[in-house]
């Protein structure tokens, strides 16, 4: 059976690259990474952006300093497929990890 394509308006075609010129990732929330990236792919979802390529680059672009250099292997040679997912592991891992070592200080506070 031939695949069957629908036509699209040209100014549907323009709205939606339009959308993916004009997305701006949030700043990033070191406090709460795991709530940032749901913010950030419900905006990709508006925006149309589906392409794991772009998503890497849209998140590299919305990350400090700081968290760049946890991650500096990934973004410097980021892996052919699936690089999205992989620095979103990596960041919520390395975050996950810096939260569970300020929790032990947290609760000797509350035993005061």
């Amino acid at each position: 059976m031939p695949e069957t394509k629908l036509a699209v308006s040209p100014s549907v075609e323009q709205d939606s690259q339009l959308s993916r010129i004009a997305f701006k990732a949030p700043v990033f929330w070191e406090n709460d990474p795991e709530l940032w990236f749901f913010q950030v792919e419900s905006q990709f979802v508006i925006a149309g952006i589906s392409n794991d390529s772009t998503k890497f680059h849209a998140v590299v672009a919305a990350l400090n300093s700081n968290v760049l250099s946890c991650v500096r292997d990934i973004v410097k040679n980021p892996p052919l497929e699936n690089a999205y997912i992989a620095l979103k592991d990596r960041v919520l891992q390395h975050f996950a990890q810096s939260s569970s070592a300020r929790l032990p200080s947290t609760q000797k506070d509350s035993n005061l």
